[in-house]
């Protein structure tokens, strides 16, 4: 199945915080390759429950990205980017 990926603003949110603490604490070119793979991720869905259920938001299912969780939902043919957060964050906070 053939899903498109709508991004909320939240999760536009999301990643320009993590680019812009990325490119200061790292480097730019990290950063851009950690968002790109971010933003690459839900393209590699197959079929819907090809992921884990997160524990913390029962109505989203997660992609880990290297230490990067990408919180989603799948309504009919697309997928809902909810949040993403780093996983060494306090998850409730981030939600």
């Amino acid at each position: 199945m053939i899903f498109s990926v709508i991004w909320t603003s939240k999760s536009f949110e999301d990643i320009s915080n993590i680019h812009h603490y990325l490119s200061h604490k790292i480097s730019l070119e990290t950063a851009n390759k950690i968002i790109d793979e971010i933003y690459q991720a839900p393209n590699t869905i197959t079929f819907v429950k090809q992921f884990q259920m997160n524990e913390y938001r029962k109505d989203c299912i997660r992609i880990i990205v290297r230490n990067y969780k990408i919180l989603y939902y799948i309504k009919d043919s697309e997928i809902f980017i909810i949040r993403i957060f780093n996983t060494f964050q306090n998850p409730i906070k981030s939600l």
